[in-house]
């Protein structure tokens, strides 16, 4: 009879320490769900992933003695060609849609002779290049570049032209200032927000599972 209740006392003393490590392991668990909660909300890393406009000719600022025949984009990485768009505006006048010619992430625009016509010899307008694109990872690019010309030589194509072939004027490269890296938009700020909702929710984890940890040896104590 003693025996018996022995074996019962046994097996009640045994019964606490599984209750815990029961315990134990749905704490590991919770956290595990909960890290992987913080993970999916993360979002991926910021701008570093992404293209931009890496350098250009003419380059920013440029100052230009004779009116180009091209604009050159050249992207950190490619990008798709069927959503890009660029446009330019001379002076005061309003944007014209402009073709491009895309490989990878080398965009050439060729500068039309009726745009280029616009501009009065002699003058020198600003020029406004807007572009658009995406790139291949699907994110959106958009900027401007803008630099100064001095329409010194008839334009190509203009009233003057026919008279005699016009001598030609020096290349973008050659009368603007070298080409150089144009900088990424600072549109895209570091995820704080994002940052901050994981910390709380990885403290949150972490202090649910020390709590269990505790509530499970204070348990399982004789």
């Amino acid at each position: 009879m003693h025996t018996g209740l022995g074996q019962q006392t046994g097996k009640r003393r045994h019964m606490p320490h599984d209750a815990g490590r029961t315990r134990a392991r749905r704490g590991t668990v919770l956290l595990a769900l909960l890290l992987g909660l913080a993970a999916t909300v993360m979002p991926a890393a910021p701008a570093s992933a992404h293209t931009y406009l890496q350098s250009s000719d003419p380059a920013p600022d440029a100052r230009l003695t004779a009116v180009p025949d091209r604009v050159s984009l050249i992207f950190a990485e490619g990008i798709q060609a069927q959503f890009t768009k660029v446009t330019l505006a001379v002076g005061s006048g309003a944007p014209a849609a402009l073709a491009t010619d895309i490989t990878d992430q080398n965009v050439v625009v060729p500068v039309p002779a009726g745009i280029a016509g616009r501009q009065p010899q002699g003058s020198t307008e600003p020029w406004k290049i807007t572009y658009r694109t995406v790139a291949a990872d699907g994110h959106p690019v958009e900027g401007t570049l803008t630099f100064s010309v001095t329409a010194s030589a008839p334009a190509p194509g203009g009233p003057e032209a026919a008279t005699g072939p016009a001598e030609p004027g020096p290349s973008p490269a050659q009368a603007g200032a070298p080409a150089q890296q144009v900088l990424p938009d600072a549109a895209e700020p570091f995820p704080w927000p994002a940052v901050g909702l994981l910390s709380a929710v990885t403290l949150a984890a972490a202090g649910v599972f020390l709590l269990l940890v505790r509530r499970a040896q204070r348990t399982g104590r004789p």
